[in-house]
Parts: structure tokens; C-alpha cells; sequence
């Protein structure tokens, strides 16, 4: 049984726009390495996340194997709150390691008891139980319901 031509032309032409498609968009498309790493966060940041990290690092393979390298980070309007985005480097290569940036959501806690004034950065991982729920906490205007 001979398939008729027309169905022939319509599969190929199904699958180039699939292709199009897909390398057309940044989610699927094959990741560029990011953009040059931040310079340095303010110090406490650094060091909340770094802390963070190693808390929780034992639970995500991603932080076992590679090391996060910060490669934006973006303020609420107010500072309260940070986006930390960060992309894997292969520590033996230094290459950024292809894949989705990864992200933490850092927020400036109130003054813990007996330190007047002094705030300090709460971070927020993806592998971490509250994600989800720190994650709908950001607002629109700094996280897109697309991007989330």
C-alpha cells in the first residue's frame, strides 16, 4: 500500500515548524551559557545562600556535582526581596553545564531577638519543602506567571 503524497509533505511540514518551534523557544531551546556571573553579591547574601546551599546540598545532585555560579539577581522595589539566579559550572572544566537557570528567592528577615536592627537574608532553594509556597509569595511584577 503506497501512502498518498500529500500526507508525505503534511508529516514533513508537521515536523520542521516542531522544529522551528522548539528552537525557536528560550525555554526549550538549547541553553546559551549565561551571561557574565555577577561580580559579587552584598555580603550577607552571599553568605545566606552559600549557608543554604550547604544545608541543603546533599539533597539535589546539581549542587553535589557542580557549583552554582550567581548570574542575575533582581530587587523588590522595597530590597526585601531577591532573585538569585544562578546557572552549574562543572567544577573540573569550568563549561556552564547546559540547562534551566536555577533559582532562589531570598527574603530579609525581621531583627532575631537580642540584635537590634540586624536583618538578615532568608534563602530559599528549589529543592526546599516550602518552595512552592515562597514561590507564589513573589510578586508579579518581579516574577511572571510565564516565568514561574
Amino acid at each position: 500500500m503506497k501512502i498518498p503524497r500529500f500526507v508525505v509533505l503534511n508529516g514533513l511540514v508537521l515536523i520542521s515548524l516542531l522544529v522551528v518551534l522548539v528552537s525557536s523557544h528560550p525555554a526549550l531551546a538549547a541553553s546559551e551559557p549565561p551571561g557574565e556571573p555577577v561580580s559579587s553579591l552584598p555580603p550577607e547574601l552571599q553568605s545566606a545562600l552559600d549557608q543554604r546551599i550547604n544545608q541543603i546540598g546533599i539533597q539535589s545532585l546539581g549542587f553535589l556535582l557542580y557549583e552554582p555560579r550567581v548570574v542575575d539577581v533582581e530587587y523588590s522595589a522595597d530590597g526585601s526581596l531577591a532573585l538569585i539566579w544562578f546557572a552549574f559550572v562543572d567544577p573540573d572544566t569550568g563549561q556552564f553545564i547546559e540547562g534551566e537557570p536555577g533559582l532562589a528567592i531570598a527574603r530579609l528577615s525581621a531583627p532575631a531577638e537580642g540584635q537590634k536592627g540586624i536583618q538578615a537574608w532568608d534563602v530559599t532553594l528549589q529543592a526546599d519543602d516550602e518552595w512552592g509556597e515562597t514561590l507564589l509569595e513573589v510578586p508579579q511584577d518581579l516574577l511572571s506567571d510565564e516565568v514561574r
